[in-house]
C-alpha cells in the first residue's frame, strides 16, 4: 500500500485475497499496513481471531477470507514514509518474530525498488521539462525574429495562441519549431 496525494492506494498485490484485504483496510480505516504507514513501527498480529488491534478488519477478514494473521512494515524513501508492505498468513501463528525479521529485510528491498522508480520518474519529468523549455525557447526566438518583437511580446504571442487554440504552450511551440524546420 502506498500514499499518493494524501490517499492510501494499493500499489501491488500477490493475489485477489491480498488485494481484497488491502482494500478492506483502506475502506475500514484500520489494519497493520495503515498503522505501519502512520506510525514509526512494524505491526504484527499472528492470529486475527484472538483480540487483535483491528476488530473491524479482523471481522471482515475472518468471515470472508482464509487469512488468519497479518503484518505491516513501513516503506521509507529518502527519509519519508511512502507506504507499507502487507503480509498475510492463512495459518494462525505462522507470522512470528523470525518472519517479522525477514519481512523487514523484504521491506528494505521494497523501499529500494520504490526509491529507484521514484527517482526514474523524477529524472524523466526533468528531461521532459528541459525538452519543453528548450522548444518553448526556440519558438520564442523564432517569433521574435519573425515579428521583430522582444522576448516578452513573443512569449505573449505564444501564450495567447495557446489559450485561443486551447492547447498546451509546449505543443504550440513544438509546431512552430517543426514548421520552421520543415523543408517546404
Amino acid at each position: 500500500m502506498m500514499v499518493r496525494d494524501s490517499a492510501f492506494v494499493t500499489a501491488a498485490a500477490t493475489d485477489t485475497v491480498a488485494l481484497g484485504v488491502d482494500q478492506a483496510e483502506i475502506r475500514l480505516g484500520e489494519g497493520p499496513c495503515l498503522d505501519a504507514i502512520v506510525e514509526d513501527t512494524m505491526y504484527l498480529d499472528p492470529d486475527l481471531a484472538t483480540g487483535c488491534d483491528w476488530p473491524r478488519l479482523a471481522e471482515f477478514v475472518l468471515a470472508r477470507t482464509p487469512v488468519r494473521g497479518g503484518a505491516g512494515i513501513r516503506i521509507v524513501v529518502d527519509g519519508q514514509k511512502v507506504g507499507a508492505l502487507n503480509l498475510w498468513s492463512d495459518e494462525p501463528g505462522r507470522l512470528d518474530a523470525r518472519s517479522a525479521d525477514e519481512a523487514m529485510v523484504l521491506a528494505a528491498f521494497a523501499s529500494q525498488a520504490v526509491a529507484a522508480a521514484h527517482h526514474r520518474e523524477q529524472a524523466a519529468s526533468l528531461r521532459e521539462g528541459l525538452h519543453s523549455n528548450r522548444e518553448i525557447g526556440k519558438a520564442v526566438g523564432l517569433l521574435m525574429a519573425f515579428h521583430k518583437v522582444d522576448d516578452a511580446k513573443a512569449w505573449e504571442i505564444l501564450r495567447k495562441t495557446s489559450r485561443d487554440l486551447n492547447r498546451k504552450v509546449t505543443a504550440i511551440a513544438e509546431e512552430i519549431v517543426d514548421y520552421h524546420n520543415s523543408p517546404w
